[in-house]
């Protein structure tokens, strides 16, 4: 995602409450997993969504952390 005054806006606003991002399959592949927004942690200009995956991601995880410009 492009990080600015639209996407900052939208997100404060709480329009966008899902995303989408890419991971590496165990054949050298890669896809998207779509991911639900759950904390939306601002610092030093830098935004960091905590993000709730589901099952299909592949490490295991239930929550992840990515940068704004690291999701589609």
């Amino acid at each position: 995602m492009i990080n600015n005054h639209i996407t900052q806006s939208l997100l404060a606003k709480g329009e966008i409450v899902s995303v989408n991002i890419f991971v590496a399959t165990g054949t050298h592949h890669f896809g998207t997993i779509k991911c639900r927004i759950s904390k939306i942690i601002r610092k030093d200009g830098d935004t960091i969504l905590k993000l709730k995956v589901g099952k299909e991601y592949p490490l295991g995880h239930k929550f992840i952390f990515r940068s704004l410009e690291e999701v589609l």
